[in-house]
């Protein structure tokens, strides 16, 4: 009797963990993306400054506009277009991107689910 009542909670307690799970999982599906991209405009804005700073060579012998425009170029920013681009693009870095997305979600779903299956099985 006291099995029977610890399995119907537990059975009400996964539908909550499941609820846990798929928000945690959305949220994961859209904090990466734009993680990467403020990570790649970080990166982007420091080689941006780097260029237009004197120890860079190589833009001394342009124009201050020839200069804004070939550091802008070269650091590459990523928009939001961009990171939409590289979702959808088919190339090894959509591959890559998706992989970082959903690799870690499939491997959170195998191990509760692993993990409600052995204590549901006590």
């Amino acid at each position: 009797m006291r099995r029977r009542r610890f399995i119907a909670l537990l059975g009400g307690a996964a539908i909550t963990w499941r609820k846990v799970g798929v928000v945690i999982s959305a949220l994961w599906l859209i904090g990466l993306p734009i993680y990467v991209m403020i990570d790649s405009n970080r990166r982007a804005g420091e080689f941006y400054a780097w260029c237009r700073s004197a120890e860079s060579r190589y833009t001394a012998d342009m124009t201050p506009e020839q200069q804004l425009e070939w550091c802008s170029r070269s650091a590459g920013f990523m928009t939001p277009s961009v990171l939409a681009q590289v979702l959808i693009a088919g190339n090894g870095d959509t591959f890559a991107m998706w992989s970082l997305m959903l690799g870690p979600i499939a491997v959170f779903w195998l191990i509760f689910c692993i993990i409600f299956l052995a204590v549901r099985n006590m």
